[in-house]
């Protein structure tokens, strides 16, 4: 939610990989349990073509042993913990990986600090934010890696841009979909599609 919004979330993604137009819609849903499909986070994206194209830049080649198979629109979404602080962009990316999920999050936090995000006021301002939120039907719990992340059932900022890719993935441990959390989180921030001014 500082500097260059749009442009810190186009660098994490170019940092993984190269960018293709691809129709809007298009792409695989989330792999069945015990696939390396993994939705990555919020934070983690590229910006929706112009209004009309009918196409959004998706990275496709990807190395790092990931590749990009959908990327949701860009959400402006409303500070929920620390209130006192420029709105956010977020947007949830779905990949496929031959990574192990603590692979994954390392290759993730090394991109964060390449962009040059600080961690200096929890929950505060930052350039990105980037983080694992499934990782297929997988239950991961390890110091400093908890999947499903553990309160994305209570942000519409994750809820909302997921249902807009993968509506129908269910939580692998309270057993929902995700438009069936979407219904039910209490939190009721605004969460908007984001315009270019």
């Amino acid at each position: 939610n500082i500097g260059d919004r749009a442009g810190n979330i186009r660098r994490a993604i170019t940092a993984l990989g190269a960018h293709v137009p691809v129709p809007s819609g298009t792409g695989r849903s989330p792999a069945p349990s015990g696939a390396g499909r993994s939705p990555s986070p919020p934070g983690t994206g590229q910006s929706p073509a112009p209004p009309g194209t009918g196409q959004s830049l998706v990275p496709s080649g990807i190395g790092r042993g990931v590749r990009v198979t959908r990327v949701s629109s860009l959400y402006e979404t409303e500070p929920v913990e620390l209130r006192d602080q420029p709105w956010f962009l977020n947007c949830v990316v779905e990949a496929e990986t031959d990574l192990r999920p603590q692979q994954l999050m390392d290759a993730l936090l090394e991109i964060e600090r390449g962009l040059g995000r600080e961690r200096r006021v929890p929950k505060g301002p930052r350039l990105i934010d980037m983080d694992i939120l499934l990782f297929g039907a997988s239950v991961v719990q390890a110091p400093g890696l908890e999947i499903p992340h553990p309160r994305m059932a209570e942000r519409r900022f994750v809820l909302v841009p997921f249902a807009e890719i993968a509506p129908d993935v269910q939580h692998p441990t309270l057993k929902k979909t995700i438009v069936e959390l979407l219904a039910e989180t209490p939190d009721r921030s605004e969460v908007r599609v984001w315009k270019a001014i």
